[in-house]
């Protein structure tokens, strides 16, 4: 909670979206005032998935028009959506070809479960650590796990270590 003088209102922004509690400091102790403060309005209306939802079907397009989905992790920053994927991977190659994109909600195997959504993204490997954080956090238990098989995997397969990097969705009016 933070510290705050006699008298005064401090406000404990949580990490999660939901209601604001305000504490007053009343004779030197913090109770929870009786009123709340509401969250601020968002400027940004992102789809309600976006909270639900753990898997994101990424669909680019070849240079031919061919559309390609993959199911992703993905983070919510603000006003767009954070990927993390492999530098070297087919959607960072067609990405820089095209930024078109479409995103629905899906499960790990890649099944949509809404209509897609046209998006502009694009690779910013200056973002890789801060969607790896995030990423991190968000997926606590299967992060780690997933990074530890894949790096077996690679060595067993005798293939590179994985250099990661950022794709940045976003679409006009989110």
């Amino acid at each position: 909670m933070p510290d705050c003088a006699k008298g005064t209102i401090a406000v404990k922004w949580p990490k999660r979206r939901g209601t604001f509690r305000a504490y007053r400091s009343v004779a030197g102790t913090r109770r929870p005032a009786t009123t709340t403060v509401p969250p601020m309005p968002s400027v940004v209306t992102l789809p309600t998935w976006t909270e639900t939802s753990k898997y994101l079907s990424l669909t680019t397009f070849r240079k031919d028009g061919r559309p390609v989905s993959t199911p992703v992790w993905f983070v919510v920053n603000e006003a767009e959506l954070l990927v993390l994927t492999d530098e070297r991977s087919g959607k960072v190659r067609r990405l820089r070809d095209s930024p078109r994109a479409t995103v629905a909600p899906c499960d790990a195997r890649g099944r949509s479960s809404e209509s897609p959504v046209e998006v502009m993204a694009e690779v910013l490997p200056e973002r890789t650590g801060a969607a790896r954080a995030m990423v991190n956090r968000r997926y606590r238990v299967a992060a780690p796990l997933v990074a530890a098989a894949s790096r077996v995997m690679r060595a067993v397969r005798r293939r590179p270590e994985e250099s990661r990097t950022a794709i940045r969705i976003t679409m006009p009016g989110w």
